[in-house]
């Protein structure tokens, strides 16, 4: 059976990252040598956002954009460009973008997920890891765009 799509490639567009940090800085005797154990998980909240252009010349060429922005143990928003190729496995355009948008979402995340681990990483704390999302739940009408951990 042949793909319906071929990934050709991805562009980083955006990245921002802060760290919320744990010292109170009004408490300069606090002891912030090593974690404290009486901490609570830490909440977050992520927002997961696409757009899907078709090409103008091309119909078979789309372009996404995948925009994830997370709130609360860190502020964090990435933002990704991925280009596809339809290989006419579908009977008409319109079936073929709607089937592209999961698709894309779902090729997309892994890399947007590796590329924050990567710069959370960098400021000597444990990296922020995006949790698996379940695309189909995510994009059914009866959901929001929002995964709250």
């Amino acid at each position: 059976m042949a793909a319906a799509f071929t990934f050709d490639a991805y562009k980083l567009i955006e990245i921002a990252y802060k760290p919320i940090l744990d010292v109170d800085s009004s408490k300069p005797e606090e002891d912030i040598s090593k974690p404290s154990a009486d901490k609570k998980e830490k909440q977050y909240n992520i927002n997961v956002g696409s757009n899907t252009v078709v090409g103008r010349e091309e119909k078979n060429k789309f372009r996404m954009e995948l925009n994830i922005t997370v709130s609360g143990s860190i502020d964090a928003k990435i933002s990704l460009f991925g280009y596809f190729t339809g290989t006419g496995f579908y009977a008409s355009d319109e079936t073929e973008l709607n089937q592209m948008i999961p698709i894309g979402i779902s090729l997309l995340l892994p890399i947007a997920r590796s590329i924050l681990a990567g710069v959370t990483a960098q400021d000597g704390s444990v990296p922020f890891l995006l949790p698996t999302i379940n695309v189909s739940e995510m994009l059914s009408p009866s959901n929001s765009e929002s995964t709250e951990k």
